[in-house]
């Protein structure tokens, strides 16, 4: 995908709300589904908000004017107050989203029926329950991919002793880079042990966030 997102944090600090809005909009151009939303690079609103939180704030209410404007509203319909708590909301609320999926999902409320019928009143009950549709959407869709084995070394199918003992011929070759890989297979492994009982706890969270509250 020709608009994909693939910038440091160092970018996105210096990134402007005008160059992210138009990133946006080659994205709600350029999307279509959310499969390809949630395959876009890893860059979530969390980290937005942390490197440029000016920047994401602007953007998000962009998308509110914008959308008022479409149901042939104004900017006026909302008053700052409302706009800054919705903004928060969704950024509270939905920090694991990207910019994708923010674009996924204004654009499926405006297209699709199931994100509820509207009757002459938008105001941020309205827009958080569009994001409480694309976020149940949004799992049902992660809960029907297939389960991978994923190669977090290469991307291709080694076993991590093939792979580590291939590293190990390129560093006694004189490979620089291969030696940098071969600390950050030993750092992952520390932190996935370390955190092992946190992603534990996220992957059941995510799995039964939805389900009936006795």
């Amino acid at each position: 995908m020709g608009t994909e997102i693939t910038l440091t944090s160092k970018e996105i600090a210096v990134l402007s709300s005008r160059q992210l809005i138009a990133i946006c909009k080659n994205i709600s151009n350029e999307i279509t589904s959310i499969s390809q939303a949630i395959n876009a690079p890893p860059i979530q609103l969390s980290q937005w908000r942390k490197d440029n939180e000016t920047c994401i704030k602007a953007v998000l209410v962009k998308f509110i004017e914008g959308t008022l404007l479409f149901y042939g509203r104004s900017r006026e319909d909302m008053n700052d107050y409302q706009v800054a708590s919705i903004v928060n909301s969704i950024l509270d609320k939905y920090y694991y989203f990207r910019i994708e999926d923010v674009c996924l999902c204004f654009k499926r409320a405006r297209e699709n029926s199931s994100y509820g019928g509207f009757y002459g009143k938008i105001d941020g009950s309205v827009i958080m329950s569009w994001f409480a549709t694309y976020d149940k959407e949004r799992d049902e869709v992660i809960h029907s991919m297939p389960e991978e084995k994923i190669n977090v070394f290469t991307g291709e199918e080694y076993s991590r002793e093939e792979y580590i003992e291939m590293l190990k011929a390129k560093i006694a070759g004189g490979d620089l880079y291969a030696n940098e890989a071969l600390r950050r297979v030993g750092t992952f492994e520390r932190i996935m042990f370390d955190r092992r009982g946190e992603y534990a706890s996220y992957k059941y969270w995510r799995k039964h966030k939805f389900d009936n509250k006795v």
